[in-house]
């Protein structure tokens, strides 16, 4: 079964979003992306910004299984444990929204 993933991050105005802070942070979102796009399983890839303080990615996996092992070995990477520091101490924030099909 299909999972469709979509994370909305929205931001304070005046605070810029993790990858648009500094040289050292856009490589390491670039870093965190490629991890992401040679992930087993991953369909589809897509982000989009309805304004200059929201940002909506949208990620499609084949499979719950490859979907889950994405997610858990994200929240163990270092860069990614950088990123989600930057957003907690500038209040920005992401809701996730799961769809299994």
């Amino acid at each position: 079964m299909p999972v469709t993933v979509s994370t909305t991050t929205t931001k304070p105005t005046g605070v810029a979003f993790f990858h648009e802070s500094s040289a050292e942070n856009l490589a390491i979102n670039e870093a965190i992306h490629t991890w992401t796009m040679s992930q087993p399983g991953l369909n589809s890839h897509n982000v989009t910004s309805p304004n200059a303080d929201t940002r909506i990615a949208t990620l499609v996996f084949d499979t719950l299984e490859n979907y889950t092992n994405w997610n858990s070995n994200r929240a163990q990477l270092a860069d990614q444990l950088t990123r989600v520091a930057y957003n907690k101490a500038h209040n920005i924030i992401s809701v996730v929204h799961e769809t299994v099909t």
